[in-house]
């Protein structure tokens, strides 16, 4: 469980540098990683 959690943190920080500008596609990337994550 906390290493997905830290995996997901990381995968946050390269979707916000990756888009910055579009935010609204870097939350639906998160919530499909967390999805797939449980």
């Amino acid at each position: 469980m906390f290493y997905s959690i830290l995996k997901i943190n990381q995968l946050k920080k390269k979707v916000y540098f990756s888009s910055k500008k579009s935010k609204k596609r870097e939350q639906r990337i998160i919530k499909v990683y967390i999805f797939a994550a449980f």
